[in-house]
């Protein structure tokens, strides 16, 4: 897999996972001062986020997992 092709796919996971982010909070009927207060994520933050248009650190997915009572799966598998 090329590099080109590598960055291409992560920009695709963030969005897929964006969406989720977004679908989950929504579904929760949760504002995004809401999700900043629970989590002490700043709000212009999640925005981002939830827009794909920011990386996703690892303990703020971890917090929003939390609030979410969703867990974390991530793997490395095998290059074809």
């Amino acid at each position: 897999m090329s590099n080109k092709s590598a960055m291409k796919n992560l920009s695709e996971d963030r969005r897929t996972l964006a969406q989720q982010l977004h679908d989950l909070r929504i579904s929760r009927q949760l504002t995004i001062d809401e999700v900043h207060v629970k989590t002490g994520i700043p709000g212009w933050w999640i925005d981002a986020i939830e827009l794909g248009n920011r990386q996703l650190k690892l303990e703020h997915l971890y917090l929003l997992a939390k609030l979410y009572n969703r867990r974390v799966v991530i793997s490395l598998e095998n290059r074809e």
